[in-house]
């Protein structure tokens, strides 16, 4: 802020002039710096609760998509075995968590099989569902079972 005696035409007389802003100018850039710091707190307040919201749920997605791994590993034959309710839990340091798995085999004869996983932990609790296709298994099968039939 600057102070200076300046003449001022047509008044024939120095006046004392303050250069700077006034003081509702000041007001102002205070209530809009202070709406933008408000606003950003929250944002960042939302995101901390979101993210703690979320935290036992990324171990529990992460410990299902392990399990259909697993499960999408076996073969159709080994999957319709399994048909029906299974239960577990899984190894340490995930010890407390415990799974259900739900497979069902479609249609007698088809390679399709429905899973239904549900992961908990504590508190928290994830559901999964999904379809295997075992089809190529299921042609595979079939074009022996043709083979060693034209073989006759």
């Amino acid at each position: 802020m600057e102070l200076s005696w300046k003449w001022i035409p047509g008044m024939a007389r120095y006046r004392f002039v303050v250069d700077g802003f006034t003081l509702l100018e000041v007001l102002v850039a205070l209530a809009v710096v202070g709406a933008v710091a408000v606003a950003g707190i929250e944002a960042i307040g939302l995101g901390a609760a979101a993210r703690a919201r979320a935290a036992p749920h990324a171990d529990l997605r992460l410990l299902a998509e392990s399990k259909l791994a697993q499960v999408s590993l076996l073969p159709g034959s080994e999957l319709a075995r399994l048909s029906g309710v299974t239960r577990g839990s899984f190894e340490a340091p995930f010890e407390d968590a415990t799974w259900v798995l739900r497979l069902e085999h479609e249609e007698a004869g088809s390679g399709l099989f429905r899973i239904e996983l549900r992961v908990r932990r504590d508190d928290a609790e994830l559901q999964v569902s999904t379809c295997l296709n075992r089809f190529g298994e299921l042609w595979a099968k079939r074009r022996r079972a043709a083979g060693t039939e034209e073989e006759r």
